[in-house]
């Protein structure tokens, strides 16, 4: 459940900031949500109920659609985020010294999304389905 409580939150956090020298010009920085049509919120908000249903109600379904959740966050914050963390688009072709800087919003997905995949692993592992 943390992993996806952690989901939910790294939406709302800044995922990166292009700087320009000294200051982050307009459209320089991008929320989580804002980078994947808030797929994480979703996958996150779908969690919850899987994993009080996999740990609480010993539910093998429940457990694997847990772990399938999981997988695709961190296939959200992997291949679609990582890849642009460091572009600066359009600023870096304005600005020649323009840096693109992963910021929390990225490290907070990261987490939730492996915590969320070794929980659900551990679960459908460790927990006895009924």
């Amino acid at each position: 459940m943390a992993g996806a409580v952690l989901l939910i939150v790294a939406e709302f956090l800044p995922l990166y900031e292009i700087r320009t020298i000294t200051a982050v010009p307009e459209g320089g920085r991008r929320t989580s949500g804002s980078h994947h049509g808030y797929a994480l919120l979703l996958i996150g908000l779908a969690m919850l109920p899987m994993a009080a249903g996999a740990v609480h109600g010993g539910s093998r379904p429940a457990a694997l659609a847990l772990l399938v959740l999981s997988a695709i966050a961190l296939f959200v914050a992997l291949a679609i985020d990582l890849p642009d963390l460091n572009e600066t688009g359009l600023i870096g072709r304005t600005y020649d010294q323009a840096e693109a800087r992963p910021q929390v919003g990225f490290f907070v997905e990261t987490l939730g999304a492996t915590l969320a995949l070794l929980g659900s692993i551990g679960t459908v592992v460790f927990r006895p389905g009924r």
